[in-house]
């Protein structure tokens, strides 16, 4: 039996969140996906800025469908030459916390790629915010 090896890079920065999801296996059916949104939090009423990479597992972009759930949301786009972008919105009832935004990528004859990726939500910045 094959061992998976399952990787996954969340890192924080500066101008947002930056996630990469990739499984290397010695199969060609594996999508690699990364995403970055345009800040590190936000305020209720604000939108989340997402683009991102969709690739193969030899590093070759490829079309496929996007599928974004976000506090009750749902958003379809499709990834042109690999690459996509979208805007997702906040309520502006929205508590402060932290939400999951939840990515699936889909293209045909290929496994589907599941990410979720931690939205922070607070009015004014604290202390816990990242620095911008």
């Amino acid at each position: 039996m094959r061992k998976r090896k399952v990787i996954l890079i969340l890192l924080v920065m500066v101008t947002g969140i930056i996630v990469q999801s990739s499984i290397a296996e010695n199969e060609s059916n594996i999508l690699s996906v990364s995403v970055k949104t345009d800040k590190g939090y936000y305020a209720p009423g604000d939108v989340i800025r997402v683009h991102g990479m969709v690739r193969t597992s030899d590093n070759e972009p490829v079309n496929a469908s996007l599928f974004f759930t976000f506090q009750g949301m749902d958003k379809k786009i499709f990834s042109g030459a690999g690459s996509y972008q979208t805007i997702i919105p906040i309520s502006l009832a929205e508590p402060e916390n932290m939400y999951k935004l939840q990515i699936m990528a889909s293209a045909q004859g290929y496994r589907d790629r599941n990410l979720t990726i931690p939205i922070i939500i607070m009015e004014e910045p604290s202390s816990l915010a990242p620095i911008r």
